[in-house]
């Protein structure tokens, strides 16, 4: 089975253009027309897990470099680790003995006795885990835009006079920004701001790629939220649902959204307690 460029990106939750620099750098190159120019290209199974790999551990601070060292090593230790009926994780870390970054397998009780040296300097590279989404995201191929907007509507939010307000400007409430160029360059945009009738904003949301951890935007959904005098946060991936409610500090896991009216009732109850 082979994915285009576009569907490899939304697979991986990678932007077509990461795709085509890691294909020029020789990080990941695709199987079919490596060489090919635009969208000619076409990965495989196994490219997507190499995709994922390089996703997961960008956001978790390391460089290319590092990255495609990551990669040749793990195909040194097992040149099947991407295939997909693997369902293993590595460990990614730092060997004191020999002054450089390891792959081995990863063992809970290694990872322990490790600590216990001292070392900190590690990553759990989870193969089983993003063979599993790339899995569930080859099986549902809505986009992420898609699956959220329809649990937001099957929830009431579009009902009048409720509304959802789509990639809505941010700004703090103390933003001093002193001309028009200092706040454009401020300027943030929430993916869903859900609006209860004439009262306005009450709630907020962050959508990740599908084959990202529901929670993954949790962090930025509570700052925005927080920078809108917002109660309630959400982050989804359009599967998974997180919230998290301001004034009880409980961060919960949901299927759906709650109902304007369960929202507001909430919040009434919370404030004039």
């Amino acid at each position: 089975m082979f994915f285009s460029t576009k569907e490899a990106a939304r697979i991986t939750g990678c932007t077509i253009r990461q795709l085509q620099y890691w294909r020029s750098k020789g990080l990941v190159v695709p199987v079919v027309n490596p060489a090919g120019t635009g969208y000619s290209a076409y990965y495989d199974r196994e490219n997507l897990v190499n995709l994922a790999i390089v996703h997961y551990l960008l956001q978790r601070g390391y460089d290319l470099a590092a990255i495609g060292a990551c990669l040749g090593h793990l195909k040194k230790l097992d040149a099947g680790y991407a295939q997909p009926e693997q369902a293993r994780r590595f460990l990614w870390r730092w060997d004191d003995d020999n002054q450089r970054l390891i792959i081995e397998e990863f063992d809970p009780q290694k990872v322990v006795a490790v600590v216990r040296q001292g070392v900190f300097s590690m990553t759990v590279i989870p193969i089983d885990v993003l063979q599993e989404n790339i899995q569930r995201t080859i099986e549902n191929p809505q986009s992420v835009g898609e699956l959220v907007m329809a649990k937001l509507m099957a929830a009431g939010w579009g009902q009048s006079p409720h509304s959802i307000t789509v990639e809505g400007e941010v700004a703090a409430k103390n933003n001093m920004a002193v001309n028009s160029r200092s706040r454009r360059k401020n300027r943030a945009k929430a993916d869903y701001i859900l609006n209860y009738g004439h009262h306005g904003a009450i709630a907020l949301v962050e959508a990740k790629a599908v084959y990202m951890d529901a929670d993954d935007g949790l962090k930025q959904a509570k700052n925005y939220a927080e920078m809108l005098g917002l109660q309630f946060a959400y982050s989804t991936n359009g599967i998974g649902i997180v919230e998290y409610d301001f004034s009880s500090h409980i961060t919960t896991e949901r299927d759906d959204f709650p109902t304007p009216h369960e929202l507001w009732e909430r919040w009434s109850f919370q404030t004039f307690d």
